[in-house]
């Protein structure tokens, strides 16, 4: 058994502004050195290749192909293209705690049969202040019941055997919502499992989330359109898809009255000072 597996970490990005460069410098922090970090741009205008420029590192690879072709297509070609026997995603905007690679790896060398290991993880906004922490996830998620009552995984936390990856290819198609649609389908011939440990700064705040936010409900419904009845008993849908309709009014009304912080708050819980103090000195560390 290979202790010290090679691990991609994949940060594929479009317009990521300054935050990639805290992306990429939490990647430099990793207490695990056995890794390939490749940073796929989607097409971007913005002055990324500054960011990228300051890197001097052997293990990065930088790829520009200069097409756009969405979130899921770039993920299923960085599956294709890594190197490592383990996959890590990471979005460009948010921010890896010290010792996720090496806590994930280590669960995973020591629980083979499971495919695919998340996190929970921390909130931060557009300055890195950490708000709080993510809502538990179940940590193993089984049922397409259990995805849908509180989602599999916070999906820039995972990590996951190259092979997984490649055999449940993302749907191309669904551009906002391609993370669910993938648990929903994988489930039933997986094993997932989320640490409780809290290894992601995640970034909620600071970003266009109306937008997305509508975005991924529209996909969401229009997925829900697809869905074998199998899967899904027809009143199940139904509730589902007139659910999705009433999250986009009020995410709707809410930004419009500029209080959409006050739904955001909805997804994540306080830490105490204790909790908040050790977190500050970890993502201090991550982005030295």
């Amino acid at each position: 058994m290979n202790l010290c597996p090679l691990v991609t970490i994949a940060i594929p990005f479009y317009n990521p502004g300054e935050y990639l460069k805290y992306a990429v410098k939490s990647v430099l922090s990793q207490t695990y050195a056995n890794w390939e970090l490749i940073l796929l741009n989607d097409g971007s205008t913005d002055n990324y290749k500054d960011i990228i420029s300051e890197f001097e590192d052997k293990r990065i690879r930088f790829i520009n192909d200069g097409y756009q072709l969405g979130l899921p297509a770039r993920l299923n070609q960085l599956s294709l293209i890594a190197h490592g026997e383990y996959y890590a995603r990471m979005d460009a905007d948010d921010i890896m705690h010290p010792q996720r690679i090496e806590l994930q790896v280590e669960f995973l060398v020591k629980h083979p049969e499971i495919d695919v290991v998340g996190s929970n993880a921390y909130y931060i906004d557009k300055d890195n202040s950490i708000l709080g922490v993510s809502k538990e996830l179940y940590q193993q998620p089984k049922t397409i019941a259990d995805i849908l009552n509180r989602g599999a995984f916070v999906h820039p936390s995972i990590l996951g055997k190259k092979e997984w990856f490649i055999k449940h290819p993302y749907n191309e198609k669904l551009l906002r919502m391609q993370d669910l649609a993938l648990w929903i389908s994988s489930v039933g011939d997986s094993y997932f499992f989320n640490m409780s440990d809290k290894l992601l700064f995640y970034r909620a705040v600071g970003v266009p989330s109306l937008s997305r936010y509508l975005k991924t409900q529209k996909y969401f419904r229009g997925y829900l359109r697809t869905v074998r009845k199998r899967d899904f008993h027809y009143s199940t849908i139904y509730k589902l898809y007139m659910s999705s309709l009433l999250k986009s009014v009020v995410y709707s009304f809410f930004s419009l009255i500029g209080r959409n912080d006050l739904l955001i708050r909805k997804r994540y819980s306080t830490l105490n000072s204790e909790i908040l103090a050790e977190a500050k000195l970890w993502l201090q560390r991550a982005v030295e």
